[in-house]
């Protein structure tokens, strides 16, 4: 099932995060349009109308799958808790931001720089590929053109 998530901020600039199941767009997207922008902003006055907090994101998504009947990772280690945190840089007003990737295989060839927790760039070609379309199609927080500049293997409480 597809869902509408908004995101409300208020007076103490907490949020509050609103989700709601919807219909799923049919295949081919003849009524994508309908579902995810027309319904999604009618939906969004609706809220407007009876909340006094500010709307701050809105999202809709698609073909999500239900975690009670997803299969579970086979790998032991495929845990949250260990994550590929990626440092990037705003280009244009060099600012510093990071992801963290839950999981990573740490089977990888040439992923992780010995004896360290430090990931290398251009070791792996998963990763490579990765630092490759980063910088091809994410864009920071206020919009800008990224550059990625490092990655490390972080922890639980990281």
């Amino acid at each position: 099932m597809a869902s509408y998530t908004y995101t409300f901020v208020d007076h103490s600039n907490e949020s509050s995060v609103i989700r709601f199941g919807c219909a799923e767009p049919a295949a081919g997207g003849a009524d994508y349009d309908s579902i995810v922008t027309t319904n999604q902003n009618a939906f969004l006055t609706l809220l407007n109308d009876i909340t006094l907090c500010r709307a701050w994101k809105e999202a809709v998504i698609v073909n999500e799958a239900d975690n009670g009947k997803l299969p579970l990772p086979t790998s032991q280690w495929a845990q949250r808790e260990q994550g590929l945190r990626i440092f990037y840089e705003d280009i244009t007003l060099n600012k510093q931001h990071h992801i963290t990737i839950p999981g990573p295989d740490l089977t990888l060839t040439d992923l992780v720089q010995p004896g360290t927790d430090n990931v290398l760039l251009d070791g792996a070609t998963e990763m490579a590929d990765l630092v490759t379309a980063m910088e091809s199609y994410i864009l920071s927080p206020a919009g800008n053109a990224i550059l990625v500049r490092s990655a490390k293997i972080v922890g639980r409480n990281s």
